[in-house]
């Protein structure tokens, strides 16, 4: 077998009597935090309202609505582009983990 070892860039050993180097500053976030949990809490709030209607369908029996409501899912899920979504795998595979699943 072949051993390789890797060390990043800047962190390789340095001479014995040299101080351990600096690592860099992180970066400053380009979104609030305040603003990226708003937007998780929108849409947690918006897969409960789903849930619930998915629920209140299955009580009542409406099939037909169901089938509406799932049908939706689906055409977003394939054509996200229609609908300006350009991160549909994240946001689609919950919706449908939730009506499939």
């Amino acid at each position: 077998g072949v051993n390789l070892t890797w060390t990043p860039l800047g962190l390789a050993p340095a001479a014995d009597d040299a101080p351990p180097p600096v690592l860099p500053c992180p970066e400053e976030p380009r979104v609030p935090p305040d603003l990226v949990e708003e937007w998780r809490q929108a849409g947690e709030d918006a897969s409960l309202g789903l849930r619930e209607l998915r629920g209140k369908l299955d009580d009542i029996g409406d099939v037909a609505r169901l089938q509406a409501v799932q049908s939706a899912a689906l055409h977003i899920a394939a054509q996200p582009a229609l609908l300006g979504l350009d991160a549909a795998a994240d946001a689609v595979a919950p919706v449908l983990k939730c009506f499939y699943m």
